[in-house]
């Protein structure tokens, strides 16, 4: 069993910052995710990406479990859905934020 190392899959966890929102320029992110993302955090939430691409969104109540968007969206309601996933976690999200 010796040489056998146990590999911790987590996630870092970043300072809501400019520093970071540049970070996240970088990955070609669309613009209305990137307003999303700072509208959450203006309200508390925090945004992170996995090692697989992943967004995630992790609410300032901590008994919300986070929600999870994919990096690379294949679906045409992909945004609407996260949208509404974020509505139903708790986010105060204006209904012409969508459109």
């Amino acid at each position: 069993m010796g040489g056998v190392s146990s590999r911790v899959s987590g996630m870092v966890r970043k300072p809501a910052s400019a520093a970071h929102m540049t970070c996240m320029a970088k990955i070609s992110t669309p613009k209305d995710l990137r307003n999303l993302v700072k509208l959450a955090e203006s309200q508390g939430w925090e945004f992170d990406r996995t090692n697989s691409g992943h967004v995630k969104f992790c609410s300032p109540y901590r008994e919300t479990p986070p929600v999870f968007y994919s990096g690379t969206p294949g679906d045409r309601r992909a945004h609407s859905n996260l949208l509404a996933k974020l509505r139903r976690a708790g986010l105060d999200i204006p209904r012409s934020f969508a459109s």
